[in-house]
């Protein structure tokens, strides 16, 4: 699917970008040409720096042809593509074993719902900025709550959540006024902690995400998606609702405690204190 919405744009530039259409017919390509991604590689000429700037001076051009080819028209095009079966594929560790699973794009919307839900208990509010920090592999649980920012009017930068990130980090601590900071790593939350700050729990609990309220009160799991059951064994994970992957009594390999009852915030959801 994504090689369709890929191809699909290369006449969509060639004809609308007078710039794309100079160069490709210099090299003898016509959309038509292009049949799948090794066409593309092979047939399609590298554009430089330097053939944009030397195409402006040229032709007077500030737009370098691409005046049609804003990015509202380039969403509302990608818009009217095909749907991608599902939102994406993530991996978690049940047991010793390593599962796969795909993530359906109406479960996506209810977990950024959910995730707005739990923004909102702390005060995340238009206008705001946050600073998001994860590794990539944790795209599957932070995509929700980067949707949820956006619902919300918050805008926010992306660094990595390594140390060898740390100059964007503190880039954007330094520039912008932070509302929120989602995703810091174990070490420096405990740091923060011993400074006298209270950071939320975050945590992965196999497919599903957990999410500490002001109320620091436990984790809050999205009640209508999962089940969390406590055992001598540890905690297992199951889905309730309809999603593009069930899991059935999936051993998380992780010690703690579900506290049932409604929490101080107001929130229906079961949550889980880590041990």
């Amino acid at each position: 699917m994504q090689t369709e919405r890929i191809l699909s744009l290369v006449p969509y530039a060639y004809e609308r970008s007078a710039f794309y259409r100079e160069v490709w017919d210099a090299a003898g390509v016509r959309p038509g040409d292009i049949r799948d991604l090794d066409d593309f590689a092979r047939r399609i000429p590298t554009i430089t720096r330097d053939d944009i700037r030397a195409f402006r001076r040229r032709t007077g051009d500030p737009y370098a042809g691409g005046a049609e080819m804003s990015r509202a028209s380039m969403v509302a095009a990608a818009a009217a593509l095909p749907r991608a079966p599902i939102a994406g594929i993530g991996r978690y560790r049940a047991g010793d074993q390593i599962v796969d699973f795909p993530i359906g794009w109406d479960e996506t919307d209810r977990d950024t719902a959910w995730a707005r839900e739990q923004l909102t208990r702390w005060g995340v509010s238009r206008p705001g900025y946050a600073l998001v920090t994860a590794a990539m592999w944790q795209g599957p649980w932070v995509s929700p709550v980067l949707r949820a920012c956006r619902e919300l009017g918050i805008t926010f930068g992306m660094a990595d959540v390594f140390g060898w990130d740390s100059r964007r980090t503190a880039t954007f601590a330094r520039r912008l006024p932070l509302s929120m900071v989602f995703g810091l790593g174990r070490e420096t939350a405990e740091a923060l902690a011993d400074a006298g700050l209270r950071p939320g729990l975050i945590a992965l609990l196999g497919p599903a995400l957990a999410l500490e309220c002001p109320q620091r009160a436990g984790a809050h799991v999205n009640g209508a998606e999962w089940l969390v059951e406590e055992t001598s064994d540890g905690l297992f994970l199951s889905t309730v609702a309809e999603r593009a992957h069930q899991a059935r009594r999936v051993p998380l390999a992780i010690a703690g405690s579900v506290l049932s009852g409604p929490c101080p915030c107001g929130s229906p959801d079961p949550r889980v204190r880590l041990a």
